[in-house]
């Protein structure tokens, strides 16, 4: 079984939660080699599944968190005082997104559609204290006349 899908907590494969969520995920080169080199060397089952348990179902997520990610922060030292995990799955997520934002290459839309929100005002209200902001409007407005008197002259 391969496409947009996605297994819930309870280890069901089903559509993605929105329309929205049904989207290409663009990776880095680097990101889809290694992926392809452990779909080869993975666990092998019937959902042919990229991330399977030990016998090719769906892994949990409690599993996931505790045999794969877990050390591994701990082994990047990502590790609070008591040296439990400092990051969550989700705070990839989180990375990402401002990542992007910082690239002049990514419009809001475009994370919207990367983010796999339904709405801007969703993206906004999650992300937009991460947009760029003038100093002041005072600044802004300076710099838009500056832009339309400077074109007249």
């Amino acid at each position: 079984m391969e496409g947009r899908q996605r297994a819930d907590k309870w280890g069901t494969i089903g559509p993605p939660k929105s329309a929205a969520g049904a989207r290409e995920i663009p990776m880095a080169p680097i990101v889809v080699n290694v992926l392809r080199e452990w779909k080869l060397a993975c666990p092998k089952g019937e959902l042919g599944l990229v991330f399977p348990n030990g016998k090719g179902k769906v892994q949990s997520y409690p599993n996931l968190l505790r045999r794969g990610f877990a050390p591994l922060m701990v082994a990047a030292g990502l590790v609070d005082e008591r040296g439990a995990p400092r990051f969550g799955l989700h705070d990839l997520r989180h990375a990402a997104a401002s990542l992007f934002i910082e690239s002049p290459k990514f419009t809001p839309k475009r994370l919207q559609a990367l983010m796999g929100h339904s709405s801007i005002q969703m993206t906004y209200d999650t992300y937009g204290h991460l947009f760029p902001q003038p100093a002041s409007d005072q600044e802004a407005m300076a710099a838009i006349e500056a832009g339309l008197l400077g074109a007249v002259r």
